[in-house]
């Protein structure tokens, strides 16, 4: 009777005395009521399991080997290139393997995909993973996606995602208005968690503070971890701060980061030791050679007579993967010709020499007297003006132009000198230039105005640049969408109001979206639009790939070293005849008797410059071009 009330709701009316009727009534209504129930249980718990499944779960292990374990991928910005670079680098090593195995064992090499597990802190933190996977996996087809969420902290996460199988553990830092200190310290416990789950992985960790990157390399001694690479994430501000006086410097960064085209190349060259880097250098038709990685020191256009030790890698500058074997020419050349210096370690083997001859670009570099408007604060900008304050020629000029409380800016610029005073044992002063904070909104013509006419640059006698950056002042700095575009709007009044008062300037925007920044950029080629995010997460994939190159991109964006720069290619025109015209290779033999190393000419195109890297040694290089 029960169960006739519930399949059919007219079952009481059947009934021909009251109680019955009654009774029937209340069965059927019970009976749609405990359906109901049965039925919406049922449902949200398949919708709970469907969630848990496209989130990803820390309850299920993963039953792989030799897998990718990258660990924070909450962040789009750096997931997004790693995920690009290792499938690249995936493919590049298929292609390898394939010349030497037959069709059936080509098919079966290219249906393999790297296993690669995201492994988010929480999914509360920004993306999920499971819709970050989603979104990549048609960029990515050489890679399968896993997704776990879970505490980064605790080493049976680590156990579960199988890290002691692993054969690399990439731990990523959060991005947004997150506190440096605590990424710092989760990125540490995240290092203690795989040591506790005795990982034999490699373990590359991106980290703020030199100081943390000390601190992990002495933890990861004596542990089972493989090795430890501590990546740096404090180079933003000295991109930033070398593209502000450089038009089209960024895209030389880009290039040079990118997956493909045109990167460093490591190679070693076991069968040309012996022969001396002009040597070398000159047997490359095809490739820029740029310097030696001896030891783990990295040493940009050393000396010309330095020989090339058994050990050392040479630095190409070439297409990704190519240059696997050097010429046969040079090789040749090696057989023939044996060093008495290699002769000497050969039979003594004496201790290799520290250090080679070398020099640096920035020594080479002429400081110019310079005027630069800073549209906007954050604290990134106190580590900026210590960057220009040793590239800048003495006497130039910095304004500052926010609504944040001078006393506020000034409180941190001060901090800031006291520490560098601390390292480098120097008076804790500026040297170079010299700071003008101005109480004005970066987003009013009048404000701006104003700081323009009080700087007096139409008198001046020095270039003019205009970098306006994230603003502190207009609300957190996690409103990345909000943020550029109010960036965007103060480089553009920058623009136009420099213009309207005659002086002509080099304008840049440091913005958070990659998208946004390369959009804009095509709209209005005339500033200079610049993610320093997204620089930081292609450094980030090419040490992922390729650990040296945290050496290699160290020695390039530290204040002292070697670094790129963008000159007028008519300082290159010595060597050449009167009315010869300039070549790329004629270019590259000036640069190195000035202790230089060519690597690509600029050229303007379509209101911007953009670079050539690594073109034909017969390529014309015009007056107009740079270099």
């Amino acid at each position: 009777l029960a169960w006739s009330c519930l399949a059919s709701s007219s079952t009481h009316t059947k009934q021909k005395q009251y109680p019955k009727r009654i009774v029937t009534l209340f069965l059927t209504l019970g009976g749609l009521l405990s359906y109901s129930v049965m039925t919406g249980t049922v449902s949200a718990t398949m919708k709970q399991r469907l969630e848990v499944l496209r989130r990803g779960t820390i309850l299920r292990p993963v039953v792989e080997d030799d897998h990718i374990v990258v660990v924070g991928s909450n962040s789009s910005i750096h997931v997004a290139p790693l995920l690009k670079q290792l499938n690249q680098s995936v493919r590049y090593a298929q292609r390898a393997s394939e010349r030497k195995l037959g069709v059936l064992a080509k098919l079966r090499l290219h249906r393999k995909r790297q296993a690669v597990v995201l492994v988010a802190n929480d999914v509360s933190d920004g993306h999920q993973p499971g819709d970050l996977a989603f979104k990549l996996r048609k960029q990515v087809p050489r890679l399968r996606l896993l997704r776990r969420v879970g505490p980064v902290s605790d080493a049976r996460v680590f156990s579960v995602v199988g890290s002691h199988k692993a054969k690399q553990v990439v731990v990523l830092q959060p991005q947004g208005d997150f506190d440096p200190y605590s990424a710092d310290a989760r990125a540490l416990g995240t290092l203690m968690a795989l040591q506790s789950a005795k990982s034999r992985a490699d373990v590359v960790m991106e980290v703020s503070k030199g100081s943390t990157a000390a601190l992990a390399k002495r933890i990861s001694q004596n542990t089972s971890l493989n090795s430890v690479t501590v990546v740096l994430q404090n180079l933003g501000p000295k991109v930033m701060a070398q593209c502000a006086l450089q038009s089209g410097l960024h895209r030389v960064f880009y290039e040079l980061m990118s997956h493909d085209g045109t990167v460093i190349n490591v190679r070693d060259f076991p069968s040309l030791s012996g022969l001396t880097y002009k040597q070398v250098r000159r047997g490359f038709s095809d490739a820029v050679a740029c310097g030696i990685f001896r030891d783990g020191r990295v040493v940009f256009h050393p000396g010309e007579n330095e020989p090339l030790l058994p050990g050392d890698r040479l630095m190409l500058l070439a297409q990704k993967q190519s240059h696997r074997n050097p010429p046969l020419a040079l090789e040749r050349q090696a057989m023939s010709v044996e060093s008495p210096k290699i002769q000497l370690a050969k039979n003594r083997l004496p201790p290799r020499p520290p250090a080679v001859e070398s020099s640096s670009v920035g020594a080479n570099h002429t400081f110019c007297k310079e005027s630069i408007f800073v549209c906007g604060w954050n604290p990134e900008i106190a580590d900026m003006l210590l960057e220009w304050d040793m590239l800048l020629g003495k006497g130039s000029q910095i304004y500052v132009v926010s609504k944040v409380p001078i006393a506020q800016r000034a409180n941190i610029i001060s901090r800031k000198i006291q520490q560098m005073a601390l390292s480098t044992k120097k008076p804790a002063m500026f040297h170079n230039i010299k700071v003008q904070h101005v109480d004005g909104n970066p987003l009013s013509r009048t404000d701006m105005l104003m700081a323009v006419n009080e700087s007096g640059i139409k008198s001046k006698r020095s270039r003019v640049s205009s970098l306006s950056v994230p603003d502190h002042f207009h609300g957190p700095l996690n409103d990345s969408t909000g943020m550029d575009n109010r960036t965007v709007m103060s480089a553009l009044l920058s623009e136009q109001l420099l213009v309207d008062v005659g002086v002509p300037a080099h304008v840049s925007a440091e913005v958070r979206d990659g998208s946004l920044a390369r959009n804009n950029a095509r709209i209005h080629p005339t500033i200079d639009f610049v993610c320093v995010r997204e620089l930081q997460g292609l450094f980030t994939a090419q040490v992922v790939e390729h650990p040296y190159m945290n050496a290699v991109w160290s020695e390039l964006l530290v204040s002292e070293g070697s670094e790129i720069y963008v000159k007028d290619s008519r300082r290159y025109a010595g060597g050449n005849a009167k009315g010869e015209r300039m070549t790329f290779g004629s270019v590259g033999e000036t640069a190195r008797e000035l202790h230089e190393t060519a690597i690509g000419i600029s050229r303007y195109m379509n209101g911007s410059w953009v670079p050539c890297m690594n073109p034909p040694r017969d390529s014309i290089v015009e007056p107009v071009d740079r270099v």
